[in-house]
């Protein structure tokens, strides 16, 4: 072997050890590229659904002890009614939570409410019997379906 062949070996070896160096910061580039893509898009996605929730307006109009007439004998029954002003998107749904001094129900699906709709429904809760407050919170879904709520009303009765 002599001194020139030497030469061209070592002038491959820093070739191919540049080329590495290059294939590895563009794979780099790419994970850290995909990494960002995601978290801004997820960002996007929450301020999306922010506005929307502040074009909602969901307001209060009754609550109405019931008694236990078609929830059984631990229920009670009561007849809600919340009123959708104009403006917003379409919702999914409402969530309703009734209150008393000292507990909570389970939170109750209310339903659609569409565009300057006003909607009465009968829940039953098996958790208290006096409630005297109210929490609703409209809601939406996402892109896999899964509900994005928005912020939480609240409101005293009775």
């Amino acid at each position: 072997m002599n001194k020139r062949d030497l030469k061209n070996k070592r002038g491959i070896s820093a070739i191919v050890a540049t080329l590495i160096i290059i294939l590895l910061v563009i794979v780099s580039a790419g994970i850290i590229w995909v990494v960002i893509r995601n978290v801004v898009q997820s960002g996007a996605e929450q301020v999306e659904f922010g506005q929307k929730c502040l074009e909602v307006n969901l307001e209060y109009v009754s609550v109405t002890k019931i008694g236990i007439v078609g929830c059984g004998a631990p229920g009670t029954g009561y007849s809600i009614t919340l009123r959708r002003s104009s403006g917003g998107d379409e919702i999914a749904g409402v969530v309703v939570v009734l209150l008393d001094e000292e507990d909570s129900s389970e939170p109750e699906e209310f339903g659609e409410i569409g565009e300057l709709e006003t909607k009465t429904e009968e829940i039953c809760v098996y958790d208290i019997s006096n409630a005297n407050k109210i929490e609703y919170t409209a809601y939406f879904e996402d892109a896999a379906g899964k509900p994005v709520y928005c912020q939480t009303n609240e409101r005293e009765f009775g």
